[in-house]
């Protein structure tokens, strides 16, 4: 099933449950919802949130099928809504004996209940509307339009109106706007003027999103021990997250890691492997390491001509150490690896 971006704001919210079996008919549904701009907290089976989750919600969507009302979690999902007086909405696939019994009784036994079938619009009733409508949010389309623009008038004029549809972005769960603050906060925090726990709540929220830059964020704060205690295993395990996702710097960060065995076991070959994927996107700190390996012909075949290319690249970057050893390359008359070059020497 498609991982659907969970509602995390303190607004109100819908909260669907569904059997594992009947994902593609959730799917459908949900679909339907967040494209309509319903803020959508669906149910992680095996959370220990989840009676959390019931406490908050504005409402409950069931998707009602034999499997469904067979599963020993419906029934205490179930009386945990009817202890809290939770208004039910019920989506019926299939009228069969066993949901049509389940239905009659939740309608005669709960103080509000809802039901609708495929085809019908959730909202096509004004009481569904009006009991809905508290759960109507932005589209995540919308959120991030409306993120961008409002972080353009902010850097522009710092006005407060702008932050403040920034943070309603961030409500809906725009993962951009809440990496934009995090990072906000991260850098006042370090200057001396903010809060460490407002930077890693947004970028905590953000990396729950799936933001990569947030989670190698987070990952990078937990090896320098900022706003956290050191742990190098649990900032191994962020880094990793972000670098398997494509995070340039998180790639780099981990092919470190592996080199020194910080939060992991020294791994010569994983760190040439991320070091190599690092340089392709263009990190400039992976091309000394590189230069050295194809120089020393160590983890990666020996090759001249690379280790030449990247070292030079290193060096171009700024890196003292990579200047040194192409200047000691070209100086040697003897050395058999490349040609001597004057202007070098």
């Amino acid at each position: 099933m498609k991982k659907y971006r969970r509602y995390n704001g303190d607004k109100a919210y819908i909260f669907a449950s569904f059997s594992e079996k009947d994902e593609e008919r959730a799917e459908a549904v949900l679909d339907k919802l967040i494209s309509d701009g319903y803020r959508i907290r669906a149910e992680e089976r095996g959370a220990s949130s989840t009676s959390e989750d019931i406490s908050g919600a504005l409402t409950l969507l069931l998707i009602l099928t034999d499997d469904y009302l067979n599963d020993p979690h419906y029934r205490k999902l179930l009386q945990k809504a009817e202890a809290e007086h939770k208004p039910l909405v019920l989506y019926v696939q299939e009228e069969t004996p066993t949901v049509k019994g389940e239905v009659m009784r939740l309608i005669h036994d709960s103080e509000h209940t809802l039901i609708f079938r495929p085809g019908e619009e959730i909202t096509d009733s004004k009481t569904a509307s009006m009991l809905l409508e508290p759960a109507l949010g932005l589209t995540q389309e919308l959120a991030n339009k409306l993120f961008e623009q409002a972080k353009e008038i902010y850097e522009q004029t710092e006005s407060g109106e702008a932050l403040d549809y920034i943070k309603l972005a961030a409500g809906e769960n725009c993962a951009k706007a809440m990496l934009w603050l995090g990072k906000s906060a991260l850098e006042s925090a370090r200057a001396g003027v903010g809060s460490y726990k407002d930077a890693v709540g947004y970028l905590f929220n953000a990396a729950k999103c799936g933001d990569t830059e947030a989670i190698y964020t987070l990952g990078k704060m937990l090896i320098d021990g900022e706003a956290f205690d050191k742990s190098p295993r649990l900032a191994y395990t962020y880094v990793l997250k972000a670098a398997q996702h494509g995070h340039p710097k998180a790639q780099l960060e981990l092919a470190e890691m592996y080199e020194r065995g910080i939060g992991t076991e020294m791994n010569k070959s994983l760190a040439t492997k991320w070091y190599l994927a690092s340089a392709e996107k263009g990190v400039e700190g992976a091309y000394l390491p590189l230069g050295i390996r194809y120089l020393e012909g160590t983890e990666l075949e020996q090759s001249n001509s690379l280790s030449i290319r990247y070292l030079t690249e290193s060096a171009t970057a700024g890196f003292t150490e990579a200047d040194i050893i192409l200047a000691h390359l070209y100086g040697s008359d003897d050395s058999g690896i490349v040609e001597p070059n004057p202007e070098r020497s």
